[in-house]
């Protein structure tokens, strides 16, 4: 069984929340807990997850971010799903976030550009996540960066700055 918490994202300076991000976990042995491969989380059982808690989320901050590796958000049931989330959180803004987890086989930022131009065409924003981490370092990243609102920085799988 999977579900999403959520974690609010803070304007420390306002002290307001200006959105949520969406962090999934799975029930095992008692407790929920962080999946141990995301790509192995079915496209459907992402895709009908998300739908239930965004309908949940509709109206009450000005973003919702949810994390996906580069198999999942090339997989057409899990876009048909961030479509459909953002159909139900507009205005709201919906932030897909590329994490930094390898995926075998490998996905080219060729193969992902298309499908992150698509989104960005529906309203649908994309954020690198854990830039400087993973398989998120600079060098490999910078043909996303012309579609990409935000970059998440990591230093040792922590957040240090936002740009």
């Amino acid at each position: 069984m999977f579900r999403f918490f959520i974690q609010p994202q803070l304007n420390t300076v306002a002290q307001s929340v200006l959105g949520y991000e969406l962090l999934i976990k799975q029930y095992r042995d008692g407790a929920w807990r962080m999946p141990k491969s995301f790509s192995a989380i079915p496209a459907k059982t992402m895709a009908d997850t998300l739908i239930a808690t965004v309908k949940e989320l509709s109206l009450k901050v000005g973003s919702v971010s949810v994390n996906v590796d580069r198999h999942q958000i090339q997989d057409q049931h899990l876009i048909h799903a961030l479509i459909m989330a953002q159909a139900v959180l507009r205005p709201v803004k919906l932030v897909i976030e590329l994490i930094e987890d390898a995926v075998n086989p490998a996905v080219t930022n060729q193969e992902l550009i298309p499908t992150v131009q698509n989104l960005n065409d529906l309203g649908i924003q994309f954020c690198l996540d854990d830039v400087g981490s993973g398989i998120n370092t600079w060098p490999e990243i910078k043909s996303l960066l012309p579609y990409t609102s935000e970059l998440k920085y990591a230093l040792q799988n922590k957040i240090i700055k936002s740009t």
